[in-house]
Order: C-alpha cells, then sequence, then structure tokens
C-alpha cells in the first residue's frame, strides 16, 4: 500500500483513475513483480469492499510463465538418496569431510522443508527437544520463523548431535556454534554440500541433467512441499484451502508464491486431483441436502 501513499492518495475508496495511476508506477517492473503486486492489492481491494467502501477491483495479468521448473523427487528416490547418504565412506583421509552431517541434513530438508542456506545458518541453541521445534534467525525473507521438529526427526539429530560431540574439538556444543559442522568443527560451506549431494544423487543412479535442470538439493526443499500436498490431499483436504499453512510451512511471504506447488502437483499426480475433486463434490452433496432439509422444514 505504500504506492498509493507515494501517488498521494488519502481517500477511504480506490477509483479506476487511482489504480491506472498506480499501474503506471508499477509498469517496468518485471512481470511476476506485476503479478503479484496487483494480486495482493485486488485481494486488499476486496477487503475494502467488505468493509463497506466501494473500490475498483482490478482483474488479474495473464499470469507469467515461468521457465524455472523444479525438480521433484519420487518416495522411491528419496528413500534412494537416504541410503546411499548413510552408506557413505571416506575413501581417503580428509579433515574437512562434512560425511557426517550429510544423512541428518538431507532428512532434515526434507522433513522441514527449509533452505539449505537456512539449515546451515542453525545455531545450537536454536533447537528446542523440549517443544520439538528449531528457531530460524537466518531466513530469506528476514523473518524469524518456528520449523516443527516430528519424533522422527527428533531422534535422527539427537543420534547426530551424540556422534558430532565425541569429536575431539573443544566447544562444539557450545550455544552459539553451528549445528552442522566438517571434520575441523566449521560451518560447511554450501558449495561443499552441493559437491556431497551430486556425489550422492550420481551412487543413488538419479539422472543428473545439469545446470538449472537439476536435479540439486534446493529440488529436496520442493519435494517436501509436493509431499505435504499429497498426504493433505490423501486426507481429504482441500490444497487451496491448506494454502496459508503450506505457505508458513515453506517460509514464503506471500501466499501466491506457494500456489507454484499446486500446479506441479496437479501436473505430476492428476489421479490424485481427481480424489481430490470427488471428496469436495460428495462434501458439497452433503451440504446441499442439509440446505433441502432445513428448508422443508420452513
Amino acid at each position: 500500500m505504500r504506492s498509493l501513499l507515494e501517488i498521494k492518495h488519502t481517500n477511504a475508496y480506490i477509483m479506476k483513475s487511482d489504480y491506472d495511476k498506480w499501474r503506471e508506477k508499477i509498469s517496468g517492473h518485471h512481470p511476476a513483480t506485476i503479478y503479484r503486486e496487483v494480486s495482493i492489492l485486488a485481494r486488499f481491494l476486496r477487503y475494502m469492499c467488505g468493509l463497506g467502501h466501494e473500490c475498483y477491483i482490478p482483474t488479474l495479468p495473464k499470469r507469467p510463465l515461468k521457465d524455472f521448473v523444479p525438480y521433484i523427487y519420487s518416495k522411491d528416490e528419496m528413500e534412494k538418496i537416504f541410503n546411499v547418504a548413510d552408506a557413505l565412506r571416506m575413501e581417503q583421509k580428509c579433515h574437512q569431510s562434512i560425511m557426517m552431517i550429510m544423512p541428518a541434513l538431507l532428512r532434515l530438508l526434507y522433513s522441514t522443508g527449509i533452505r539449505i542456506g537456512e539449515a546451515l545458518s542453525i545455531k545450537n541453541r536454536d533447537i528446542d527437544f523440549n517443544r520439538h521445534v528449531i528457531i530460524l534467525n537466518e531466513t530469506k525473507n528476514g523473518c524469524q520463523r518456528l520449523v516443527p521438529l516430528n519424533s522422527t526427526m527428533d531422534v535422527v539429530l539427537k543420534q547426530y548431535l551424540l556422534y558430532r560431540n565425541r569429536m575431539p574439538i573443544a566447544g562444539l556444543d557450545n550455544p552459539d556454534n553451528p549445528l552442522f559442522v566438517s571434520g575441523i568443527g566449521k560451518s560447511p560451506a554450501q558449495s561443499t554440500v552441493y559437491s556431497n549431494f551430486h556425489k550422492i544423487i550420481k551412487k543413488a543412479g538419479i539422472l543428473y541433467k545439469g545446470g538449472h535442470k537439476g536435479p540439486n538439493i534446493h529440488g529436496i526443499r520442493h519435494t517436501s512441499c509436493v509431499h505435504v500436498m499429497l498426504k493433505m490431499i490423501h486426507k481429504g483436504k482441500d490444497m487451496y484451502c491448506c494454502l496459508p499453512v503450506l505457505s508458513a510451512f515453506m517460509g514464503h511471504k506471500h501466499v501466491i508464491d506457494t500456489e507454484m506447488y499446486i500446479h506441479l502437483t496437479k501436473e505430476m499426480y492428476p489421479e490424485l486431483i481427481k480424489m481430490d475433486r470427488s471428496v469436495t463434490s460428495s462434501i458439497s452433496k452433503i451440504i446441499a441436502c442439509a440446505l433441502i432439509t432445513e428448508n422443508d422444514y420452513k
């Protein structure tokens, strides 16, 4: 709404001319940014109309097509990745090896959907096993976020810490020190994690396409969200109703950023979307019958 203030808008309503002025101001932005901004404004104006302020509600521009399509791992591929990571052994002595962290790190990425940079920024003090959460302080959007830990992930992290703290390095369990460390007790670089992950998917027999086509470690985050959606569909939940929850789970600033995963899920699992529709239609029939019955008594 800051843009409206910049064009010195002070009325409690928005006319088409006001919208056109604002739209002209952002005309030079990236198409994806324009789509997001117009979408947010349209939702706000609908809210204003609901409060009794007559406002012009703009039509959304055509959603820009994204060139980037993330690689989504199958459940079988994720199982292979975990098995290979668990079986890693050093071919030669290397003090800076990060082999020990890979099993726990990869499972954390898949279990929570957090970004690799967020995972590597976790400090020992950020883990609260009593509340079963991790506090993320260094996030992409600059907002602190709580990440839930399930019972399996609790066990994985505790086992990792047990072995990590056996290393003959002072201060590993210091609250301000990183959770994931190399063999010399330092936080590993993302590039080192990338190269290790590339070796893992190669051993797992997953074809590497190269460039931005993947698969890469960021794909685990995307996979996590799609697999969470699949669980929700299996439970008969409506994906669009669950968007705010998924958006918070992924650490997105805007719900619209999470919509991409709905389209991915629809493309990859059309048979499940049909199931989702059948569940929804059944609920609609129940509601319709209830309304008919109620009207009969009037």
